[in-house]
């Protein structure tokens, strides 16, 4: 994993992820990752789905109009169904409920584009118009969830610690907090002040650093 502490900007993901990269980004409707897409051959977006289910609630909660509010309460539904949809395939993993899941994502993406004409839904609904169905990228791709709540949870910590300290003043400490935050997140836990130990001794003796293989996971979070 991979801490960058500073702005969301177009600069910063294009500093990370270079022109060369290709893959799934998993990330909210930010309009960045939505250009950055745009502008790459072989990067596709996983847009969370929790981020829109807040949205379709305060749809659903809409007291003067009706139709937005049935609008609202149907999408809710739709998600909560594919949620299902998604659990019922992780546990069996069968052609038939590969085939639920797929008329699940057809069924919320058709409904979605199809929205009150005004207000917020109408915002919404564009979101489903020539994005190549980004909520639902996950049904194809079984390693990618549908909402990007695991990546909140490992920078609550890091947000927090941020809070207490008041965070980083100059370049030096930006980086070194940048690699503390990586490296802890990446290394298992029983091993990570093992492996701090041995590369502060080798700093201290001008070795070179501990070589610690793991499997890794790659994901971009702004502090």
């Amino acid at each position: 994993m991979l801490y960058v502490i500073g702005n969301r900007s177009r600069d910063t993901v294009d500093r990370i992820l270079t022109t060369g990269y290709s893959g799934i980004i998993h990330c909210d409707y930010y309009g960045v990752y939505q250009s950055f897409a745009k502008d790459s051959v072989g990067v596709s977006l996983q847009t969370c789905l929790s981020h829109l289910k807040r949205e379709y609630k305060r749809c659903a909660d809409h007291f003067t109009d009706q139709a937005i509010s049935k609008f609202g309460e149907k999408m809710v539904a739709l998600i909560n169904a594919l949620f299902d949809a998604r659990k019922e395939f992780n546990k069996d993993p069968t052609p038939d409920n590969l085939e639920k899941l797929r008329q699940s994502a057809e069924d919320f993406n058709t409904d979605g584009a199809n929205a009150p004409d005004r207000g917020r839904p109408e915002t919404l609904a564009k979101r489903f118009k020539g994005q190549d169905h980004t909520y639902t990228t996950f049904v194809e791709n079984p390693g990618v969830e549908p909402t990007n709540n695991a990546a909140e949870r490992s920078i609550r910590p890091v947000v927090m610690a941020r809070n207490v300290t008041q965070g980083t003043r100059g370049e030096k400490g930006r980086l070194a907090a940048e690699r503390y935050w990586s490296i802890r997140a990446t290394c298992e836990r029983k091993s990570f002040s093992q492996f701090f130990k041995e590369c502060y001794l080798a700093w201290l003796k001008n070795n070179l650093r501990p070589l610690f293989l793991i499997n890794t996971s790659s994901s971009i979070f702004h502090s």
